[in-house]
């Protein structure tokens, strides 16, 4: 039985919130902090609901002192101010994204709790991060009558809990709608706690920038609402090409398991090689789905294999899998992972990507992580995908199959080996077609 739910959004586009409860792998859990119901009573991530009530309190008083006198005193009265003067008549349409068979969901205060604490929690620790890195003066004003930074919220969190919590804000199984962390935003305004010119979507945006290099985006270009933050990191890795240029170039097929488009499978990397096919790291990109192909030339932009990269590849396509046919969103991210196994075979197809510096190994040893890395993603089931790479393919395929491309190919290699052979293999071809040429006059 499918308990997925869906959520319409501006356009008539039925988009599905969150995933049905399949959870079989580890990068669809957790590991630091549940955000959202569908594991909030996981024991393992019991010790950061404190902080999240560290986070109320700062954004409610402007500091995190003395919490168990302000949890037995005022906590009750101050969610209860923000449930019932902000998220007033919100509560069905948050409530209706989620399945309904969760306790914490049927009940009215106990959900809009836990969607308040969870949005100041993801917003302070976001503030933090950013402030540790120096960015602050783009988007946080003066914090009135505070005792202290947010980054002082989360100073007892070691640098792999930070890196957990980065990983586990973009599982899809883990999310809160988007919409409910503004409501807070705005309440930050309010206060004079942010900037009145700051917009979530451009704070968020760069806290994930490293997942998505290339152009930074800003509100201005969020042409759709957003749903939750992994619909955001999404929505900025392939909003640049889901213009009609590249929509007219996609074909659609469906495929489970290690399905490929019929006639776009791509020799991998070594193959390609052979034919004197050249390979760059492609520069001034805006995302890592900006591939081309030109004059012999595969531009790929550069992308990190790290455990970053592999959770969000994972969670991507998984949010991907869940779009209806008649959405407009693209599967790209699946496309694209399609592509670079196709690319990736062997660690001799991951050393020539690599030095051409295209991959930037994170995870270990190069030749037996990387082909793991994008052979494990693409085992992932699907319905179905919008092959953006259709016309590359395409190009690849016919350089690849241009007998001379191959026959220069091996002249370079050997001459680079022994500078005589070219001039050898010259000589040898003048006298055969002068042989033929012979032979043809004795004929006739």
């Amino acid at each position: 039985m499918n308990h997925q739910s869906q959520i319409t959004i501006t356009g008539g586009l039925d988009i599905p919130m969150y995933k049905k409860k399949e959870v079989a792998l580890d990068m669809e859990r957790p590991i630091c902090v549940s955000i959202g119901p569908y594991h909030r009573n996981d024991s393992k991530l019991a010790r950061m609901e404190n902080t999240k009530l560290r986070c109320f309190k700062y954004i409610t008083t402007g500091d995190y002192l003395n919490l168990p006198v302000y949890l037995n005193a005022n906590l009750s009265q101050e969610l209860t101010f923000f449930r019932e003067s902000y998220f007033c008549g919100r509560v069905e349409d948050f409530r209706k994204l989620y399945r309904q068979n969760y306790q914490i969901v049927k009940n009215t205060h106990g959900f809009l709790e836990m969607l308040i604490l969870d949005a100041c929690f993801i917003i302070c620790f976001i503030i933090s991060v950013l402030e540790m890195n120096d960015q602050r003066h783009k988007i946080v004003g003066i914090f009135k009558n505070s005792q202290t930074s947010t980054e002082k919220l989360f100073d007892e969190l070691t640098a792999s809990k930070r890196d957990n919590i980065f990983n586990d804000l973009i599982v899809l199984d883990n999310q809160i709608p988007f919409e409910s962390m503004e409501v807070i935003w705005n309440v930050l305004k309010i206060k004079n706690i942010v900037k009145q010119d700051s917009f979530l979507i451009d704070v968020i945006s760069d806290y994930f920038y490293s997942l998505f290099p290339g152009k930074k985006h800003n509100h201005t270009e969020c042409n759709l609402p957003i749903i939750h933050i992994l619909h955001l990191c999404h929505h900025n890795i392939c909003n640049h090409h889901s213009n009609p240029e590249n929509k007219e170039k996609c074909i659609h097929g469906s495929f489970s398991g290690d399905w490929k488009p019929d006639g776009h499978r791509i020799p991998c990397a070594a193959e390609l090689d052979k034919v004197g096919m050249k390979f760059k790291r492609k520069e001034d990109c805006e995302s890592f789905l900006d591939i081309t192909f030109e004059n012999g030339v595969l531009k790929i932009p550069n992308i990190a294999m790290s455990d970053h990269g592999r959770i969000m590849f994972h969670n991507l396509q998984k949010f991907e899998d869940l779009f209806n046919e008649k959405t407009e969103i693209s599967s790209q991210v699946k496309a694209y992972i399609m592509l670079m196994c196709f690319l990736i075979k062997t660690s001799d197809d991951a050393k020539i990507l690599s030095q051409a510096g295209i991959l930037n190994d994170r995870i270990g040893v190069l030749e037996n992580d990387i082909p793991k890395f994008f052979n494990e993603l693409s085992t992932i089931k699907t319905n179905g995908t919008n092959y953006y790479q259709h016309e590359l393919s395409k190009d690849i395929n016919k350089y690849y199959k241009t007998w001379y491309n191959l026959w220069i190919a091996i002249l370079k290699r050997n001459y680079r080996n022994n500078p005589w052979f070219i001039v050898s293999s010259i000589v040898a071809t003048i006298l055969l077609f002068s042989a033929i040429d012979m032979i043809i006059r004795n004929i006739g």
